[in-house]
């Protein structure tokens, strides 16, 4: 009796009773009217024999009407034509409806799925559509029961990662501070010896970039969307990477006009701020870097232009990979680790938006560097 009940709360059953309903209400409704419009023929030919008859003074006839040569004729033939493609075509859109409102609790679970946001751990919402068809009911419990494992073991390897981030960033900062306390007091003049050092020093910088990069992205999802000009964000940051860019003698140029947009500023700060040091580190002596802005009806365009070295075509996709590197020795002369590109990827795609990579080509048409743009929905 269970197992019955279950088939009748299925799609399948659903639409196949619906069809046979369809069909019989078609035939019933089809054959009703043709048949009503043939009565009425039946009539109106026999009272015309009848006026007839009656004009021409005959008291006493007999009329005979065959239905078969009647059905045959071209215009019941049309006629039935007509009702038989009114009723398949309104069939078919009750049919249409039927199974776009037996469907509707799928586009429901498919926009449940697609709002998923695996960062918001504790506000996560439910996806089971108990009491819908049992085709739907199974799979948003599947859904569910997945979306359960995968934000369990997200939130444990998420603490996991800040605890460790946490517990290595003191013990690397003392490293630090004492290593720079030790060459302050002490003149070190044994080559062997100094490279040892600096090679100590580079490494503990390495590891203290990596622990931030990891505590940032265990706190982003706190950071919130509000009103702010473009403008001033964009001279904060060309200020602080001013000192760097003049140690590679690289220009910096803000073509930012105030303009007020809505995300996060904390983020978009970090993502330009990122783009910025990655082009002043790769670029020429002499170089220039642009920041620039665009807008839509849809969208902000943020771009960071650079006349550097450029990166070649299959190197593009790669280069927001976590640790990828696109030339060793180009990165031990920069300092880069490889965290930069894909801490900006991730921050942009957070804020529901992406970042291209194109050629910053000159008027010859010849590539001069590379063009990082953002784009952020409005």
């Amino acid at each position: 009796m269970k197992r019955i009940k279950n088939v009748k709360n299925t799609i399948v059953f659903k639409l196949i009773l619906s069809i046979i309903l369809i069909f019989i209400v078609m035939t019933a409704t089809s054959n009703y009217i043709i048949g009503k419009y043939q009565e009425n023929r039946i009539q109106d030919i026999g009272e015309k024999i009848v006026m007839e008859e009656t004009n021409k003074g005959n008291k006493d006839y007999f009329i005979v009407l065959e239905d078969s040569k009647l059905k045959s004729t071209k215009e019941i033939k049309n006629f039935s034509l007509i009702v038989i493609g009114s009723t398949i075509a309104l069939g078919s859109l009750v049919y249409y409806f039927l199974v776009s409102r037996s469907l509707k609790p799928l586009k429901e679970l498919k926009e449940k799925v697609q709002e998923i946001d695996i960062d918001k751990v504790d506000s996560e919402e439910k996806i089971y559509m108990e009491g819908q068809s049992q085709e739907i009911e199974e799979l948003s419990l599947a859904f569910q029961k997945s979306l359960d494992k995968i934000y369990g073991s997200y939130a444990r390897e998420k603490a996991l990662s800040s605890s460790i981030a946490h517990e290595l960033n003191t013990p690397v900062a003392v490293m630090k501070s004492s290593l720079e306390i030790y060459l302050m007091k002490n003149k070190v003049e044994d080559q062997e010896l100094k490279e040892l050092l600096d090679n100590f020093d580079e490494n503990i910088d390495r590891i203290s970039k990596i622990i931030e990069s990891l505590l940032f992205l265990n706190r982003r999802e706190n950071a919130i969307a509000r009103k702010f000009d473009i403008k001033d964000l964009v001279d904060e940051i060309v200020f602080d990477l001013e000192d760097l860019a003049e140690e590679k003698n690289v220009n910096l140029i803000s073509k930012m006009g105030s303009r007020e947009i809505y995300t996060s500023d904390i983020l978009l700060e970090r993502v330009l701020y990122n783009l910025g040091k990655n082009a002043i580190a790769y670029n020429k002596d002499g170089g220039l870097v642009v920041f620039d802005f665009a807008e839509d009806d849809e969208k902000y365009f943020i771009y960071v232009r650079d006349t550097g070295l450029g990166i070649d075509e299959e190197e593009k996709e790669k280069v927001f990979d976590l640790f990828y590197r696109v030339d060793e020795s180009r990165n031990k002369k920069t300092g880069g680790y490889g965290i930069g590109l894909n801490l900006v990827k991730n921050i942009v795609e957070k804020l529901g938006g992406q970042v291209l990579i194109s050629d910053n080509l000159n008027e010859d048409g010849e590539v001069r560097g590379s063009v990082f743009e953002v784009r952020l929905p409005k």
